[in-house]
């Protein structure tokens, strides 16, 4: 719905003039069409100026704007006239000719500017409200001459769009409509048919109630896509079904890499650097990626103009197996198998799928040792001995045991069944390095 100012005198055939109705006139009214018109206009477009001329010279800056066109744009146009939304209606020789128009910027005019808009994307009249309804209308008591496709469609048309109606109902008091409508408040409690008479000025009416028997919001979305499986079967047979906890891993459709396992990911061109950012050795991308023997396929390509030595064998593996790097952390390995999926390189270009990328693994090259240069100041003897004898004292480490009581060593030596004289206190504290020295154990 639109409130915009209008001056009908311009348009007025000669000869009429509006007669206004009154105060109590009938404000609007709605149509929608059972089924959208076929679209004309692609070839029309609309003349805008930024600003606008008086109306005296409407005319004069039309023909400025067909010059133009028709001159520094060397365009074709068939047709040019008024237009209500704008300050001219052009109708151009191809709707590519339009479109051109519509994605430029603004043109300068002498001394004004001129835009171009679609002829249905008028400023003026051009709107679009959210949110509507679907459901079934239940209407009774319709003449039998107006149960027909054509007169209830025209009749649902005046509030919402219809769809379809029950015709094979046996009951032919009632009419089930399913039709589009914007809310269950705008729909009218009764449609009134009527007939205007040829002669006597007599209009007929026949009047149906109209009920209401479902409104479903027409914006709930379905399920979200899903994504392919990490085998790219989407379709396998019961119990083979291979998702991903992420789902959000593969992307819906092959041909934007639906065979490139998640966890062969590199941002860099040379395949140095991971996902994460984290440089990778030679050694890690050896350990990820594992390339087998090409071998010779099974199945013969359908395209026959490329030699069987260009078929091509890259499918990864739904459980990646693990290996342990230098840095301690595990790292996934990707296996080919060359022996479940086979594609040529023409079904390839075709089918838009890009198998992995094959990376020149390469050792790293060592780095040179850089030379350490020391810098010496000169010092007096009694601070070099001072440093020398701190540094010894830091180098030495203390170790401070706690002596462990005489009665806690008798009792672990019973346990042990260590012999009681040996458990003496003159025993235990007596020196190791005096004792006698023998080759025999205690316990013996």
């Amino acid at each position: 719905m639109v409130v915009f100012e209008v001056d009908p005198l311009p348009w007025l055939p000669w000869g009429h003039q509006v007669i206004d109705g009154g105060p109590t006139r009938l404000p609007r009214t709605y149509y929608y069409a059972t089924e959208d018109p076929l679209s004309q206009h692609h070839s029309y477009c609309i003349a805008v100026m930024d600003l606008a001329p008086p109306p005296l010279d409407e005319a004069h800056w039309r023909n400025q704007v067909l010059n133009f066109l028709t001159g520094p744009l060397n365009r074709n146009v068939l047709d040019h006239q008024p237009s209500l939304f704008g300050d001219g209606l052009y109708k151009l020789s191809s709707p590519n000719a339009v479109n051109a128009l519509v994605n430029h910027g603004h043109f300068q005019v002498q001394n004004n500017f001129v835009r171009f808009l679609r002829a249905d994307d008028a400023e003026q009249n051009h709107r679009a409200s959210q949110g509507f309804r679907k459901g079934w209308l239940m209407m009774l008591g319709i003449h039998p001459d107006y149960r027909n496709d054509l007169d209830i469609a025209n009749a649902v048309s005046t509030f919402g769009k219809f769809h379809s109606w029950n015709r094979d109902d046996p009951i032919k008091e009632r009419v089930l409509v399913f039709a589009s409508f914007p809310s269950p408040a705008l729909v009218p409690r009764d449609v009134v048919f009527g007939k205007f008479a040829t002669v006597g000025g007599v209009r007929e009416s026949w009047t149906a109630p109209v009920f209401i028997l479902s409104a479903d919001f027409a914006d709930v979305l379905p399920a979200d896509e899903d994504p392919m499986p990490l085998d790219g079967n989407p379709h396998p047979l019961p119990g083979n079904l291979q998702p991903h906890p992420n789902l959000f891993v593969n992307p819906q459709y092959r041909e934007i890499g639906w065979d490139v396992g998640p966890d062969q990911h590199f941002d860099s061109a040379d395949g140095t650097t991971d996902s994460v950012g984290e440089q990778i050795t030679a050694d890690e991308l050896a350990d990820r990626v594992v390339v087998l023997p090409k071998e010779r396929p099974v199945a013969r390509s359908l395209d026959f103009d490329k030699p069987t030595d260009e078929f091509t064998s890259t499918v990864f593996s739904a459980t990646p197996m693990t290996a342990k790097t230098k840095r301690g952390r595990k790292s996934k390995t990707l296996v080919v198998q060359p022996e479940e999926c086979r594609f040529t390189l023409s079904y390839l270009k075709k089918d838009g799928h890009r198998p992995a990328p094959v990376l020149a693994v390469q050792p790293r090259p060592k780095k040179k040792a850089r030379a350490k240069f020391l810098l010496v100041l000169p010092q007096d003897e009694e601070a070099e001995a001072e440093e020398a004898t701190a540094q010894e004292e830091d180098d030495q480490e203390y170790i401070n045991i706690p002596a462990t009581p005489i009665a806690v060593m008798q009792r672990v030596g019973s346990e042990l069944g260590i012999a009681p004289e040996k458990l003496t206190k003159e025993k235990l504290e007596a020196d190791p390095a005096s004792s006698p020295s023998t080759d025999a154990h205690d316990d013996d």
